[in-house]
């Protein structure tokens, strides 16, 4: 998976040159949602399997682009059911680049595909990390969903998102010093609101 995350970056990265040729139309929005993330944690050939809940929201800044193209940034905060690497942090923040495609149709509602890359970090306890004070991670999702336009600088959407994620390697305290590594995977519905300008 980490092999396959070095390719994304370029891919973005082309799509978002040729839609920056056009006019673009810019928007800014919020999505609320809910999911449930499946982790591998591994230490010293041991595997723990947990599923864990998590909420949030992502505050995004996009711009409409030509045939139905758009790119947007996103700022995201997810809240754990349960602290994941201590007794005390559940919290995660992102940041990321979205690429979306939009399908007219003949009513105001437009299903959308998406790909999406992003990176965060989330606090540690140092008593038991006495190397890290946080704990970084890589994001790869592809998803689809609706946009329903209720109005000209107003849209409603919903979605659905698959998600996989690969987290720093850290040093915990145990109370003799374990490499940890963390993978994680997950599915993700939300629902949003876009107004253009």
């Amino acid at each position: 998976m980490r092999k396959s995350m070095l390719f994304i970056p370029l891919l973005l990265g082309t799509l978002s040159a040729n839609a920056w040729a056009q006019r673009a139309d810019l928007y800014f929005g919020l999505n609320l949602f809910g999911s449930e993330n499946k982790f591998d944690f591994e230490a010293n050939g041991y595997h723990e399997r947990p599923s864990i809940g998590s909420k949030g929201f992502a505050l995004k800044f996009g711009a409409v682009l030509y045939d139905g193209w758009r790119l947007q940034g996103y700022l995201l905060g997810e809240l754990f059911d349960e602290p994941l690497f201590d007794y005390s942090n559940d919290e995660l923040y992102e940041l990321g680049l979205d690429v979306m495609k939009t399908f007219e149709t003949y009513s105001a509602l437009m299903p959308f595909i998406q790909a999406g890359i992003g990176s965060g970090s989330m606090r540690l306890d140092s008593y038991y990390y006495p190397d890290d004070d946080r704990i970084n991670e890589l994001s790869l999702k592809i998803g689809a969903g609706l946009i329903f336009r209720i109005a000209p600088q107003l849209e409603l959407m919903g979605g659905v998102d698959f998600q996989w994620r690969t987290w720093q390697d850290i040093t915990y305290y145990t109370p003799s010093y374990t490499k940890l590594s963390t993978d994680d995977n997950s599915v993700r519905y939300y629902g949003g609101i876009n107004f253009l300008f």
